[in-house]
């Protein structure tokens, strides 16, 4: 029974903070978030020919109130069949947070970027360059007034003029530090 009273007081603590602060206009956004998907070296997301893992740090400004433009660099590493594939990539992102919860905020994320990508096929290094484009959508929940966990499902699509498209659905948890540009005046 303690158990569940304790559960319970941390939930309500945790949903009592308001995040409206932190999605207002002129604030700033960073963090990083681990990502994993699974996809096709073709058009077709489900055929599962390749797994991806990432770290991606970003950061982001929020030009109006719940709208942010950022920036971020996915590190990855693709593991098609028989190969090993190392991706870094610098891709500009869209963001907009709706729902008016108190702790919790719901979004809706686009990117486009560029990637590196480095490959080792039987012992020798190719080296190539795509075009990447990410529709996504996610929810933060705020622990604090200023940090959120957040999640987020994503698909994500490649284009080369080397190779066929590519495309892949997954998912990132992420940690972001929501701090105000704003000066702050002693009374």
């Amino acid at each position: 029974m303690r158990k569940e009273i304790l559960i319970f007081a941390v939930l309500v603590f945790m949903f009592s903070f308001s995040a409206k602060a932190q999605l207002k206009q002129g604030n700033i956004m960073g963090g990083a978030a681990l990502s994993s998907s699974w996809g096709s070296l073709t058009s077709n997301p489900f055929d599962k020919s390749k797994f991806i893992f990432g770290i991606t740090p970003d950061v982001g400004y929020f030009v109006t109130d719940k709208f942010m433009i950022g920036a971020s660099t996915p590190i990855q590493i693709i593991r098609p069949a028989g190969l090993n594939t190392g991706v870094f990539g610098f891709s500009p992102f869209a963001r907009l947070y709706f729902g008016d919860y108190k702790s919790v905020k719901f979004f809706f994320v686009g990117k486009a970027g560029y990637n590196d990508i480095m490959k080792l096929v039987y012992g020798e290094q190719q080296a190539t360059q795509n075009a990447t484009a990410y529709l996504g959508s996610g929810v933060t929940l705020f622990l604090s007034s200023e940090i959120g966990i957040e999640g987020v499902l994503k698909y994500e699509g490649t284009f080369s003029e080397n190779s066929s498209p590519g495309s892949s659905v997954g998912g990132e948890i992420g940690i972001q530090y929501y701090f105000s540009m704003g000066s702050s005046k002693k009374k």
